[in-house]
């Protein structure tokens, strides 16, 4: 992933962090003109069913903190031979 890049919608803008758990990216998205933050977990935890179970509560939690305070819900996001990955507003 380079900045610039588009993945779906979302254009990367900046390296926010990582760790185990993933990379995240500054990204706009561009459908809707706003920043937003994409996770993308690492090759070896997206393509195993239990690890991305471990991940379901933090993607859960996001979708509830943006129920809450009535922002955009997270979108998955999908590109080539991308998995599905949680995006979270900003």
């Amino acid at each position: 992933m380079n900045i610039g890049d588009t993945v779906s919608r979302y254009r990367i803008e900046s390296l926010l962090g990582g760790g185990g758990m993933g990379i995240v990216y500054l990204a706009e998205d561009l459908s809707l003109g706003r920043k937003v933050a994409l996770k993308f977990l690492p090759g070896d935890f997206a393509r195993s069913p239990s690890a991305i179970e471990r991940f379901r509560p933090e993607f859960e939690a996001h979708i509830a903190k943006a129920m809450q305070s009535r922002v955009a819900l997270p979108t998955p996001v999908a590109s080539g031979t991308l998995k599905p990955r949680a995006a979270a507003d900003v």
